[in-house]
């Protein structure tokens, strides 16, 4: 049975695990040399530490199961999905959508979600309402598609995020 609930800082050794499991898997193959070394140095330990105490930038979302870290997610504020990630023996379960819908019950004035999605992710994007908004780029040898999803009602966060 999958248990959701906001981050603690307790996590953190199981939100790196997870983080960098997924990183070798499914996001650096894709990457240049460069761009592994900085998306590496984003999950260095006291870097992610201190997104986690920074509330006022940045909300994070778990997923467990039986003690295991099965999904996480990250918004920075107010509306862009910094992270989504689902370990791979829990994908395709719905894991990644309901950690989704706590991103945005967290920021429930927030109309318009963008996110830089890794080019292997934006089919999975695009299942949870996101439609790609040009196309895709490079930024210091991170290849990602920029995307957003629109929810109804005035958007509040456009031109903050």
């Amino acid at each position: 049975m999958l248990v959701y609930r906001p981050a603690v800082t307790d996590d953190l050794d199981a939100m790196l695990a997870l983080l960098h499991r997924s990183a070798q898997r499914h996001v650096l193959p894709g990457l240049s040399p460069q761009g592994q070394a900085h998306y590496l140095a984003q999950l260095d330990r006291p870097v992610l530490a201190d997104k986690l105490a920074d509330r006022q930038r940045f909300g994070f979302e778990l997923a467990w199961c039986a003690g295991q870290l099965a999904g996480l997610a990250a918004v920075r504020w107010p509306a862009h999905v910094y992270y989504l990630f689902v370990d791979d023996p829990f994908q395709r379960q719905g894991v990644a959508r309901q950690l989704w819908q706590r991103l945005q019950a967290s920021a429930p004035d927030a109309r318009l979600w963008r996110v830089n999605a890794a080019p292997g992710a934006v089919v999975a994007y695009q299942r949870l309402g996101f439609v790609a908004t040009g196309p895709e780029q490079q930024l210091q040898g991170i290849r990602y598609v920029p995307m957003q999803c629109q929810r109804a009602g005035p958007d509040l966060a456009d031109g903050l995020a």
